[in-house]
């Protein structure tokens, strides 16, 4: 024995001596690899860096870490670490792994493979072999059956997202990798073999052996003997081999027997096949006898291989993806951000509908190029293989630079990881940039074809890749936006004890070799339910949505009261501080604010009583923003809120002198400009607010005892997150710094900022005014907090409703509410009862309190203040701090509270508003509303004397004989008819009612025009729009003939053919249509011919489907192009509210409509139009049918 031991000896020392000596021969021509140890060869060397890197590290940050080391290395040298592992060729470069692809798989690696999938897999194949088994496989992986696979990848990822909502409410830490291969194994089973594993929610026998198969393969450069040489390996191979085999042959039988049995698969359909089906059915096609048979043991032998190394390869590389681009993201934001505004722009903005989007239209995938950037760059950085083969027979391996390399007994290792990090193919190679897959061949950025390598390239490229990137795909668009994750590696460490280096480059989520590559511990994580505007809130969360519901409902409340004219909005300001005894928030600076401002002169610094309701919501906004900034964990319950800095501020604006006369104050208080300041922010009489402002200490005091919650919170906070009481104690402080350093500090100073800087005219803002400021306050409000709808607790959201509303109205109506000095009085007491309700529900209800911990569903009411609120302040900071989504809504509510004070700074009452954005387009007075003009035009005409003279108006040209016109109507045909009748359809709700429309013909001049030189400008720049808003509609002629002299009589059947008698027949052919309902008038009179004003509030008196009713009829009549027109233009009015007969007396017309009160007329006739013939008044009636023609 002891000399077969020295023989051995001896001749492991020749070996060594030989392979040294060929190493240093190889240095000597030049050969290019790091220093070398004529002893050691390169083992000395790897052990150094493996110092500085840890244990468990993936063998392939070797090649990165020498590169570093040594940058001067060319991209292709050896390495020599025999005997522990087999002498090497490190390629690091594109051109490099591009050349060794074909060439067959090293024998370390088939020996590190064959445990997980046997002798037969395509991964193990060479030459015939391989291209017959890869194309009897390939049915399954191509795109279009992918596709029919998506509905099951959806209903896994279903099952992940209960699993990470569970895991976000127990707040516990898990391992994503673990997670994720659970569902990446469901995933694949399913494609695979069309069998649902379940391993996400239970036990699985063949996830247990993968496993147990992996941890057992010894790393290829494992250098410990002991691991590397276990004589138990064996024996845990052929167990594990027996039970995969076991699960994967049961279910290969069960799809071979039933098409044996049935001719066909059981349960397939041309939409989902597993893969192994397809391949079943590409085999027995080509052995058409074997269907009824057995199954063939070599088939069998070798599809046990194939659905083994499917199975393997997407349940580790697959998970392993998946978790490396949620890592990337979570330290990301900006790519996130960009992420998730994809999938908001393809998916929509509900998240809770993903699934069925995907799964109803899986080719919404293939418009995400984002999200597949990222993806692809997450693979990148993070490749789940590299290649390793040996050079066959003839192969030559030469570098860029000309160097040939002696090949013969080496393994060619393609490291994939130092390409996809090599500065040479990628710039800023360390940065995640998923913006470099998205550019153009000429940028900088754009890849190297041949540089991205996680599936390999060429002929032998993984076959399952489309299939994986599928799934990743899936995964990031069902779980970013529920979900924010956050890597626990340090706790990790604190709790396991870890030693040594944790990090590669300062990277935590290093990649470790254990079967494949694989994130460090599993990735150890926490989870974040994302609470936005479409979250599933479960538990505790009922409270957030009763008080979003809350907010919802006060803000439609004010929107009621505008068209009634009602103040019961002011009713409910009073009354809900009483209804709201056990909740809600404090304005406690708000209401200081509101005493001071009364001491203004009655009608003076009104808009900042609304301006305070703005700013209130910017600043409660800011103050969730700004917390989460300073603390890890927070909770933002108001202890103190803002009470105890208001007495502070009130003291130091007392200063130290009372009691003096109201003159004497006044005359001190002009000796400084903080005087000065401070009697323009107080008001004519400082003694008058040195009173106010004890009753505001005294008031404000018994606020503040209510608000001191230090126990409730530091309870709630213990319980919730497992803080100490030290730990509560010192978060609780913070949030009394922050809110007194906000709300009593900034706030006041703004307020007094505005009040002594900005001018305000008194009596600008009527209650119209303060509702809508109510509205955009409300607005403000649903946005930052908005979530799903409540459909339970109705009583609580009444109450609730109420107590919103108080926060929302009370400022707003308050000027209004309490014109007088002692309104400030009056706000404090009720603010000082709301506080007393308050601290009467904390005490009474305190015991309730712990139990509404567990049973949240009582928020609201008397638990709301003591539960819900808390919850959901700190739910509202998380989402404006935490989700990208919603803060594009957030800075939309501040928005619209920025444009509530713009609103009354500078424009004024609402009158004020239209009277500045209504253009005048003619000599009225500014009391005139928008004008718009709508003309019926043919190609011939010239339109632009409109636009020319009335630049102001909105002139809308309808070209009726020219197709590509911008402006379009269905068919040419009713003369004018059709272009009003569109324009009334398309733009129906686009006017207020006082905007006044003018319907015209298109020429200047128009033998109809009522001017005396026919000219339309002289007409229309006379024209009171005023009156056309007093009655609604207007006819632009006020001369009677033609049209009202004689008219058309319905009285009686027409027997004539002269124009008149045409036109009363069409009537009664189109009476059904033009008279619905009811028989026509006896008499139809107006004057011609078509040219009328009339508002939008008329136009919208008739339902707009009136008027789709009159252009369907006109569309199909058989009346011509001239009868269905002048049917119209008798119409007209009728339509628009006025009698049958409508011919205003000409002078009383003209004075009314054109401002021309000085004219005098006889018979009609008041000297203003003349016909173009040069006839007058008596002779019309003669040629009365050649006008009408």
């Amino acid at each position: 024995m002891v000399a077969l031991l020295a023989v051995m000896f001896v001749g492991f020392i020749i070996k060594l001596i030989r392979h040294r000596l060929r190493f240093m021969r190889m240095r000597e021509q030049g050969l290019p690899m790091p220093p070398y140890n004529p002893i050691l060869g390169h083992l000395g060397l790897a052990a150094k860096i493996t110092k500085t890197l840890p244990s468990d590290v993936h063998g392939h940050y070797l090649a990165a870490e020498i590169k570093r080391l040594y940058p001067d290395l060319p991209p292709i040298f050896y390495l020599d670490i025999w005997p522990t592992g087999p002498p090497l060729i490190v390629i690091t470069s594109a051109e490099g792994s591009y050349r060794i692809i074909q060439e067959p798989k090293h024998k370390d690696i088939l020996g590190f493979l064959r445990p997980l999938i046997g002798k037969h897999g395509l991964v193990t194949m060479e030459g015939h072999e391989w291209k017959y088994w890869r194309s009897i496989f390939n049915p399954g992986f191509n795109a279009n059956h992918l596709s029919t696979l998506v509905p099951g990848i959806v209903e896994n990822t279903l099952v992940l997202c209960d699993i990470l909502r569970e895991r976000a409410t127990s707040k516990s830490m898990f391992s994503l990798f673990e997670m994720m291969s659970k569902l990446t194994m469901d995933m694949s089973c399913l494609a695979t073999l069309g069998t649902q594993l379940n391993a996400q929610r239970s036990g699985c026998e063949l996830v247990s052996a993968f496993r147990s198969q992996a941890n057992w393969i010894p790393q290829p450069n494992e250098m410990n003997p002991f691991k590397k040489f276990n004589p138990l390996r064996h024996l845990v191979y052929r167990y594990n081999r027996w039970r995969m085999d076991r699960f994967v042959s049961c279910e290969l039988d069960k799809r071979f027997e039933d098409h044996r049995n049935n001719g066909a698969f059981v349960g397939d359909n041309k939409r989902s096949k597993p893969v192994v089906n397809l391949a079943l059915e590409t085999y027995l096609s080509e052995r058409p006898k074997a269907a009824s048979s057995e199954m063939d043991p070599t088939f069998k032998q070798f599809a046990l291989s194939q659905m083994k190394l499917f199975l393997f390869a997407g349940y580790d590389t697959t998970a392993s993806a998946m978790v490396y681009a949620i890592h990337l993201l979570s330290i990301n934001p900006n790519v996130l951000k960009k992420l998730v505004c994809e999938l908001d722009e393809v998916l929509g903005l509900d998240a809770k509908q993903t699934a069925s989007r995907i799964s109803q239209q899986p080719q919404l995938l293939n418009r995400l190029p984002y999200t597949s950037a990222v993806i692809k760059e997450a693979l990148r950085l993070y490749p789940p293989v590299s290649n390793t083969r040996i050079a066959g027979p003839g192969f030559q391996l030469r570098s860029e630079e000309g160097t040939a390399f002696e090949t013969d007994g080496f393994m060619l290792w393609g490291v994939h990881q130092a390409v996809h990090r090599s500065p040479d193919y990628w710039p800023s190679p360390d940065s995640f940039m998923p913006e470099r897959w998205l550019v153009g061949p000429e940028h900088s950025l754009y890849p190297h074809k041949d540089a991205w390598r996680p599936f390999e390239r060429g002929p032998r490229n993984c076959i399952g890749q489309e299939l994986a990137l599928l799934e990743v795909k899936i995964v990031l668009a069902m779980v970013l936006r529920n979900f924010e994750f956050k890597d626990a590696y340090a706790e990790y460490g604190r709790v396991n004890g870890r030693t040594g280096p944790v990090e590669v480059q300062g990277d935590r989520a290093y990649q470790v070799l254990l079967g494949s590559s694989k994130p460090n511990n599993g990735y150890p994580c926490r989870v974040t339910l994302i609470l936005g505007y479409l979250a599933d809130f479960k538990g505790s969360r009922v409270a957030v949505l009763v008080n979003a519901t809350s907010i919802t409902l006060a803000s439609i409340l004010p929107l009621l009261s505008l068209p009634f004219h009602s103040q019961w909005p002011i009713l409910a300001a009073v009354i809900a501080p009483f209804l709201k005894v056990f909740g809600g928030g404090s304005h406690a600076t708000a209401f200081l604010t509101l005493v001071r401002l009364h001491q203004q002169p009655k009608g003076s610094r009104v808009s900042l009583y609304y301006i305070m309701g703005a700013l209130s919501v910017m600043v409660q906004t800011s103050s969730s923003i700004l917390t989460p900034l300073l603390v890890r964990e927070f909770h933002l319950f108001p202890p103190l809120r803002n009470d105890l800095a208001d007495i502070a501020v009130s003291k130091s604006l007392l200063g130290e002198k009372k009691g003096y006369s109201c003159d004497k104050q006044e005359k001190a208080s002009r000796s400084t400009v903080f005087r000065r300041r401070l009697h323009q922010y107080a008001g004519h009489s400082l003694s008058s607010l040195n009173r106010n402002l004890f009753l505001m200490i005294a008031a404000l005091s018994i606020s503040a005892v209510s608000k001191a919650t230090l126990p409730l919170f530091t309870t709630y906070i213990q319980y919730r997150d497992g803080f100490t009481p030290s730990q509560a104690q010192s978060l609780w402080r913070l949030r009394s710094i922050m809110s007194i350093g906000i709300f009593g500090h900034f706030f006041p100073l703004v307020v007094w900022l505005l009040t002594s800087r900005i001018s305000v005219k008194p009596d600008v803002i009527t209650l119209y005014a303060a509702r809508i400021s109510i509205i955009l306050m409300g607005v403000g409000a649903l946005l930052i907090g908005l979530a799903e709808s409540a459909t339970e607790l109705l009583p609580v959201l009444a109450v609730s409703t109420l107590g919103v509303a108080t926060d929302l109205s009370l400022l707003a109506f308050s000027a209004h509410l309490f014109p007088t000095n002692v309104a400030g009085r009056i706000i404090m007491a009720i603010a000082s009862l709301e506080s007393a309700g308050s601290l009467l529900g904390i005490g009474v209800l305190y015991p309730i309190y712990q139990w509404s911990l567990d049973q949240p569903s009582l928020a609201g009411g008397a638990p709301y203040y003591i539960c819900a609120a808390s919850t959901f302040e700190e739910m509202t900071s998380r989402m404006v701090s935490s989700i990208y989504l919603n803060r594009r809504f957030r800075i939309l509510g501040i928005v619209l509270v920025c444009v509530a004070i713009v609103y009354f700074f500078f424009l004024g009452d609402l009158n004020a508003y239209y009277l500045r954005s209504s253009p005048s387009g003619n000599n009225n007075s500014r009391d005139d509303p928008q004008v718009a003009a709508v003309v019926a035009s043919v190609r011939d005409s010239d339109t632009k004397w409109l636009s020319q003279h009335f630049p102001d108006w909105d002139v809308k040209v309808y070209v009726t004989d020219d197709e590509p016109a911008r402006l379009k109507i269905p068919k040419n045909k009713g003369r004018e008819a059709m272009v009003y009748l569109t324009y009334m359809i398309d733009h129906y709700d686009d006017y207020r009612d006082d905007a006044v429309i003018i319907f015209l013909h298109a020429d200047r001049q128009q033998w109809h025009n009522d001017d005396e030189n026919h000219d339309g400008v002289s007409m229309l720049q006379r024209l009171k729009t005023a009156h056309i808003v007093k009655e609604g509609y207007v006819n632009l002629r006020c001369h009677r003939f033609p049209g009202c002299t004689p008219g058309l009589d319905l009285s009686k059947k027409p027997t004539g053919n002269d124009s008149e008698s045409v036109t009363v027949a069409s009537f009664f052919y189109s009476s059904a249509t033009l008279f619905p309902n009811s028989t026509p008038p006896s008499r139809i009179a107006v004057g011609c011919c078509a040219q009328f004003g009339v508002t939008a509030g008329t136009i919208r008196a008739n339902p707009k489907e009136r008027y789709e009713e009159l252009r369907k009829w006109l569309l199909e009549t058989p009346l011509s192009d001239y009868l269905s027109g002048r049917v119209m233009e008798y119409t007209w009015h009728m339509l628009l509210g006025k009698p049958a007969v409508h011919c205003p007396e000409p002078q009383q017309c003209y004075c009314e409509v054109y401002g021309r009160c000085d004219l005098k007329c006889d018979n009609g006739d008041c000297g203003v139009y003349k016909y173009p013939f040069g006839v007058g008044y008596s002779f019309l009636n003669k040629i009365k049918d050649f006008f009408d023609m």
